[in-house]
Parts: C-alpha cells; sequence; structure tokens
C-alpha cells in the first residue's frame, strides 16, 4: 500500500524548494549595485554650438553679397553697374553709365541667355555662408585624467557634411584645459575658454561646403560667381545695347568684375578672425558604462552653455566615445 505520509512529506519538501528558489531569485544581486563612475580615459568628442546673434561685421559681409540679387531691376544692373566699374576710363565708360538703367532692362529681357542661375545661385550661396558663419561644429578629442583635470583638442570642423581636419589646410589644432567632476549619473565639465580664427573658419567652411554645393566645379567664391554667369554672352548683350565697344571688352570686364566683387567680400572676412574671436563654455553630460565595470565608455545629451564673443550661444550639444 503506498505510504500517503511519505507521499506527503515529500510534495511538502518540493514546495519548500520552489519557494526557496522563488525566494533566491527575488533576493538583490550584489553586482547590479551601481559602481561609482570613473571618467578617466580617451573620448572622441563632436560638438555643434549655434550662435544666438552674427558678429556685425558678418552681417555686412551678408549683405554686401545680397546686394547682387535685391534691387528691382537685379541681377541685370548689378552686373551692368559691376562691368562698366571695370571698364577704362574714357569716352565708352562714361557712355555706359549714362546708358546703365536702359542697359539693365535690355539685359533683364535677355537674362536667361547668360545667366538663368545667378539669382537663385546668389540667394543659395548668401544662405550657404549664414549657415556657416551661425554654427561652428567641431571634431575634437579630449583626455581625462584620475585626478579629473580634461584636455580638449579640437582638431577639425564638420560643415553639413564635410569634414575638414585643421591640419589638412594648415592651421593648429586648439587646445584648452579644464577640469571635470562626476554628478549623479553624470559629469560636469568646467568652464574654459578657446580663441577661434572665426573668420577664417567661415571662409573655410564656405569655400568647401557651400560653394561646391551651388556650382560644382567652383572651389571659391570667385569661381561660384563666374560659373553662375556667361560673361561672353552678357558682354554680347552689353555691346548690342550700348552700341559701341567690343563684346569681348564687356565680357573681360564682367570676369574681371566679378573676381573682384568676391575678392571685397573674402576681404572683409579675415577682420573678424583678428584678434580671434573666445567661445567660453561649460558643459554636463550623461555618462555611459556599457561594461558595468564603473569606467565612462561614452556620454551623451551634451549640453554646452556660455558666450561667444561676449553673446550667449544658442542651442550647443555634443557627445562622446571612448577611444
Amino acid at each position: 500500500m503506498p505510504n500517503h505520509r511519505l507521499a506527503g512529506f515529500s510534495v511538502l519538501l518540493l514546495s519548500f524548494v520552489a519557494c526557496s528558489d522563488s525566494e533566491v531569485d527575488s533576493a538583490p544581486d550584489a553586482a547590479a549595485v551601481p559602481v561609482p563612475i570613473d571618467p578617466a580615459g580617451s573620448f572622441a568628442l563632436r560638438s555643434s554650438i549655434a550662435l544666438a546673434a552674427l558678429p556685425t561685421a558678418m552681417t555686412q559681409v551678408l549683405g554686401d553679397l545680397t546686394a547682387a540679387t535685391d534691387g528691382p531691376d537685379d541681377p541685370s544692373r548689378y552686373l551692368i553697374d559691376l562691368v562698366i566699374d571695370r571698364l577704362p576710363d574714357g569716352q565708352i565708360k562714361t557712355f555706359a553709365t549714362s546708358l546703365a538703367p536702359y542697359v539693365a532692362s535690355y539685359v533683364t529681357l535677355r537674362i536667361a541667355s547668360a545667366a538663368p542661375c545667378f539669382s537663385p545661385g546668389v540667394r543659395m550661396l548668401v544662405d550657404g555662408l549664414a549657415r556657416t558663419a551661425q554654427r561652428i561644429a567641431t571634431i575634437e578629442h579630449i583626455e581625462i585624467d584620475r585626478a579629473g583635470r580634461m584636455e580638449r583638442t579640437i582638431e577639425g570642423l564638420r560643415f553639413d557634411t564635410v569634414d575638414v581636419h585643421l591640419a589638412d589646410v594648415g592651421l593648429p589644432d586648439v587646445t584648452v584645459s579644464t577640469n571635470v567632476h562626476v554628478a549623479g549619473e553624470g559629469i560636469v565639465i568646467g568652464a574654459h575658454s578657446a580663441a577661434i580664427a572665426y573668420g577664417e573658419l567661415v571662409r573655410l567652411g564656405f569655400d568647401r561646403a557651400v560653394v561646391p554645393s551651388v556650382v560644382t566645379a567652383a572651389r571659391d567664391l570667385a569661381g561660384a560667381l563666374n560659373g553662375l554667369v556667361d560673361c561672353s554672352k552678357l558682354g554680347e548683350l552689353i555691346a548690342e545695347a550700348i552700341g559701341i565697344g567690343s563684346a569681348s571688352l564687356y565680357g573681360g570686364a564682367c570676369t574681371v568684375g566679378l573676381t573682384t566683387a568676391a575678392a571685397e567680400i573674402y576681404a572683409q572676412l579675415p577682420a573678424l578672425g583678428a584678434p580671434p574671436l573666445t567661445l567660453t563654455v561649460a558643459g554636463t553630460a550623461r555618462a555611459i558604462d556599457h561594461e558595468g565595470d564603473g569606467r565612462m565608455d561614452a556620454f551623451e545629451d551634451g549640453r554646452w552653455i556660455g558666450t561667444f564673443d561676449g553673446v550667449t550661444v544658442g542651442a550647443a550639444v555634443f557627445d562622446g566615445t571612448g577611444r
């Protein structure tokens, strides 16, 4: 006969074991206890800082470039004035100056044959220059030691999707020092300042990213403007309208005029960075420990606050990954 007493004991034992396993499973795992983060290490960093306002000189540069298309009879009048200004002094220049309004009207009706893309192209150049001037995006690395000292080195710039390393264009890396401390699940980066050659930065981004996006073969503003105008055809139109002077005379003046206009725009840019403008920021970020070993492997959701040339910066973000 079955031993009912032994069977009952077995059920009781199994119940006890099951309960015991459940209690063990629900017990806190000592390994899951957060380990204090150690931020020491080497990290690749990308930052993007939007300026809340442009330097006054930069606003003037944008205005000068916009002037090519903002008049009621532009771009024809702009191009006619530019050509006449480059003519040699004499009877032809005097006559052409007096007929400028008539010539502009004549060319406007035929502008599609000489510069159909000039107005939209210039607007794209203006928008791209403004975008480049308003945003500083960097490629950099930082080194943090056990004592919380940090060395930050800006080694390149990102313009839209174009990366440019400073060493490749003959510019020195920008290195500054500060300190880092842990706060909760994040890090706090102390205030530090960097001297930024702003004019050089703007021109670099404009030439490397903006200009080729408007005129593929162009590498600078002079190339872009000349690519947007068929100076030979424009010379023909002006010669037809004025009645004196050769098409080659006006066509040559067009080429020289566009090149000179570009040089005048560029001449204003170095002044923006002489002396360099000062960027002062402090930051916070969320520390990431992928391995669970207490070492910071990356940081995310970084936010900079600070000023650029004394003006409060706008949206400013960064993140980094271990190297």
